[in-house]
């Protein structure tokens, strides 16, 4: 009798220690799968993405359907780049993807989200309203929502003998000049150099900058105010009338700003 029992305790210990460990292999499989799911959702909606990416402005909503034993799926877009893409599974493991020159920026209501901000999604059913949107001249990706230049300064004036450009800020709110600085295009093309700071003391003025100087109230300070004016002075001959010059503002390298004239 006593051996019974004794029996018996074993056999519901092992029987329940291959329980667990069965059990146990089955939620791996089935968390597994669940991030092979998961994995494959993304690919697809990353291909409907690029394909869309081919006109630009244009507008896609994607559904997702992810898995419950995913915890969250993180997009980080890379300015310029790509997304990278964590899978986080509810266990605590997780997966990266990278998916080149595809940008996920999603309108998920009425407030921008810059693409370096990125999102992240829970698992179950999910329609993303991805809007992908770029500079024509750089390529780079703007606002999710609005998908316009923000209205931050005006080129007031262009002087294509003397190659001066005269931008005034219209914005309320100061920049500094430390970490800003402009890129300029003539009839879509990029001119080759680049203004690294708007702070005219510590711009060089080098022959190789294609750049005689930049300077008036607005670039002489540590920032930049409303209703100031800066000078920007390029090599002769740069600008002929009839060009159309874009002024493209940048801080820590993501574009804040825009503003294009045809010169007279």
């Amino acid at each position: 009798m006593v051996e019974d029992a004794i029996k018996l305790v074993v056999y519901t210990v092992l029987a329940g220690i291959i329980i667990s460990f069965v059990a146990g292999g089955m939620d791996d499989l089935k968390m597994d799968y669940a991030r092979v799911k998961a994995g494959n959702e993304i690919d697809r909606m990353m291909a409907e993405i690029r394909v869309s990416g081919e006109v630009p402005g244009r507008v896609v909503v994607v559904s997702l359907n992810i898995p419950e034993e995913v915890h969250s799926v993180d997009f980080i877009p890379d300015l310029n780049a790509g997304t990278l893409v964590r899978i986080r599974m509810d266990g605590g493991s997780g997966v990266e993807k990278w998916y080149d020159g595809v940008y996920v920026v999603a309108d998920r209501g009425n407030v921008p989200l810059w693409p370096l901000k990125g999102i992240s999604i829970g698992p179950g059913k999910d329609n993303l309203k991805v809007r992908l949107i770029r500079d024509p001249f750089t390529g780079k990706v703007l606002s999710a929502v609005s998908g316009e230049y923000p209205v931050v300064f005006r080129i007031t004036q262009v002087d294509a003998y003397g190659g001066e450009i005269r931008v005034k800020l219209i914005s309320p709110e100061s920049l500094s000049l430390a970490n800003h600085s402009m890129e300029i295009y003539i009839n879509g093309i990029r001119y080759p150099y680049s203004i690294t700071t708007l702070k005219s003391e510590n711009f060089d003025f080098s022959n190789h900058t294609g750049y005689q100087y930049t300077g008036g109230k607005a670039f002489s300070g540590v920032e930049w105010r409303n209703g100031e004016y800066g000078v920007i002075n390029m090599k002769n001959g740069v600008i002929k009338p009839g060009d159309t010059v874009s002024v493209l503002l940048f801080e820590d390298g993501r574009l804040v700003g825009r503003d294009e004239v045809r010169v007279q």
